[in-house]
C-alpha cells in the first residue's frame, strides 16, 4: 500500500519540529506542503525540495473545492511516488480539512502516518490569557453557523482566511451576541492579540490561515 506521512509543522520556526517530523523530513522522498506562508517553509526549502498548493486558492472559487482538488492531487502523488509527505501548519488533528478529508476517505486506499506538532490551538490558548475556561469549544469558521456558538464555552474559531469569511463570522456571532461583545483577535504566528468589538470583526487589514478569534 502506498505510505503518505502528514508532518505537523508546528506553530513557529526549526525549533518547533518533532524528532520525528526531522527523520521524515530528510528521508530523501517527495514533499508538499498545504501553504509555503508557514515561516518555516522557507527555512525548510534551504534544505529540501517541497511543492507548496497556494496556487490553488487562486484557481478555484470557493474553500471546499480548493481543499477537495488539495486532497485529491495528494492521493494522485501518493499513488505516483509510492511514499510522500504532506506537511501541514501545526498540528494535522487540529484545523486541518484536508487531514480530515484524507484520513476519513481515504485510509482504505493509503497508509495514512500523522507525525504531530504543536498545534495552533494549543498556542491560540496561551496567547488568548484565558487559563480559567470551565468548557472550551473549537469551531471551524467555514462549518459553522449561528448555532454553532456556546454562550456557557470559551469558544476558538479557526480558519478566518480573508475578510469576507470575516464578515460572514461577524453576522453568525450576532444572530447569538451583542453587537458590541469584546472578542480577540488572536495571529498565532504572529503572536499577536488585539481586543476589538464584535461590530469590528471584519474591519481589520490582516486575515490568514494564523488567524483566530
Amino acid at each position: 500500500m502506498n505510505t503518505m506521512q502528514i508532518i505537523g509543522l508546528g506553530t513557529g520556526g526549526m525549533d518547533d519540529l518533532t524528532l520525528k517530523a526531522h527523520k521524515a523530513l530528510n528521508e530523501n522522498i517527495p514533499t508538499f506542503a498545504r501553504t509555503e506562508r508557514h515561516p518555516i517553509i522557507k527555512a525548510l526549502k534551504e534544505e529540501i525540495q517541497i511543492e507548496c498548493f497556494d496556487d490553488f486558492f487562486e484557481k478555484y472559487e470557493t474553500f471546499d473545492e480548493v481543499y477537495e482538488k488539495i486532497a485529491d492531487k495528494i492521493i494522485e502523488l501518493a499513488k505516483k511516488h509510492g511514499k510522500i509527505n504532506y506537511c501541514t501548519a501545526g498540528s494535522p488533528y487540529y484545523g486541518e480539512i484536508v487531514t480530515k478529508k484524507l484520513i476519513n476517505e481515504y485510509k482504505d486506499e493509503i497508509n495514512i502516518i500523522i507525525i504531530d506538532g504543536m498545534s495552533f490551538l494549543d498556542k491560540c490558548i496561551k496567547l488568548s490569557g484565558y487559563s480559567d475556561y470551565k468548557s472550551l469549544k473549537i469551531l471551524d469558521c467555514l462549518e459553522a453557523d449561528e448555532f454553532s456558538f456556546d454562550i456557557n464555552s470559551f469558544n476558538i474559531i479557526t480558519q478566518v482566511y480573508d475578510e469576507d469569511m470575516a464578515s460572514q463570522l461577524k453576522l453568525k456571532l450576532m444572530e447569538t451576541y451583542p453587537d458590541d461583545s469584546d472578542i480577540l483577535k488572536v495571529d498565532v504566528l504572529e503572536e499577536n492579540v488585539k481586543k476589538m468589538p464584535l461590530f469590528m470583526l471584519d474591519q481589520e487589514k490582516k486575515y490568514g490561515f494564523s488567524t483566530y478569534f
